[in-house]
């Protein structure tokens, strides 16, 4: 483990923790165009819906991280198989979000 994915996890959890809610209202994904998951796939508002991101080193460490924030208990989707994805993305799901 590197201390990217460390410092990742890390980002992540710190961001959620101070934005409340269970790891289940929270989805996480992992992507190459965070911009476009975000606010045109997900359907997040991005001046109501907490979200945040961070890039990890690769792919690899970024499938790792999405892994463990699902077995935290977030909610999230399958894993893009774009090896050039390596953004981790969180919002907390809304009843506008699309999952």
């Amino acid at each position: 483990m590197s201390q990217t994915e460390d410092a990742v996890k890390e980002s992540i959890m710190n961001y959620v923790a101070k934005r409340g809610g269970a790891y289940g209202y929270w989805y996480v994904g992992v992507t190459r165009d965070v911009k476009k998951d975000l606010f045109k796939k997900h359907n997040v508002d991005k001046n109501k819906v907490p979200w945040f991101y961070k890039d990890a080193f690769d792919y690899s460490e970024a499938c790792r991280i999405y892994e463990y924030m699902l077995k935290a208990g977030f909610d999230g989707d399958k894993i893009p198989k774009d090896i050039k994805a390596k953004t981790v993305y969180v919002y907390r799901k809304s009843r506008d979000t699309r999952e």
